[in-house]
């Protein structure tokens, strides 16, 4: 009999849109055309330490556990890893499939911004993550 997958990440069923425009007073907190990753680096000695931050993954298909676990994950200021606190999509299309631990359906979400607009995934309207188990997440960007 085969283990099951279990592992933590961003609750992607909530999600909150806004605009892009304007300075945000971050260095590396960008909405990126496709999916890209927002954290918070942790590295003392980057000139980020403490700042909210994307690394971009741009249009395809991904899977953030597996990006997490392969380094791929990585402050644009200094190459420290970091762990994902939401996904910013903008100016693509995206197809979330997921299924949470324990459940037997896979479920979808599907997202276009376009234009000025941009989507958060993860956060609820006060900007905290919200964190899920899972048994697979897939992120399909185009």
């Amino acid at each position: 009999m085969s283990k099951s997958t279990c592992f933590k990440s961003i609750d992607v069923s909530y999600s909150q849109k806004g605009k892009t425009g304007g300075s945000n007073g971050y260095h590396h907190y960008n909405a990126h055309a496709g999916t890209s990753y927002g954290g918070v680096c942790n590295n003392k000695s980057c000139y980020c330490y403490r700042e909210r931050i994307t690394c971009k993954r741009g249009k395809g298909t991904f899977r953030p556990n597996e990006d997490e676990e392969d380094g791929e994950v990585v402050c644009p200021g200094c190459g420290h890893k970091f762990e994902i606190e939401e996904l910013i999509l903008y100016n693509c299309n995206v197809t979330i499939k997921f299924r949470y631990f324990g459940e037997s359906n896979t479920q979808t979400k599907s997202h276009s911004p376009s234009g000025s607009d941009f989507v958060r995934v993860g956060k609820d309207k006060w900007g905290n993550t919200i964190w899920k188990y899972y048994s697979s997440l897939r992120i399909i960007c185009k």
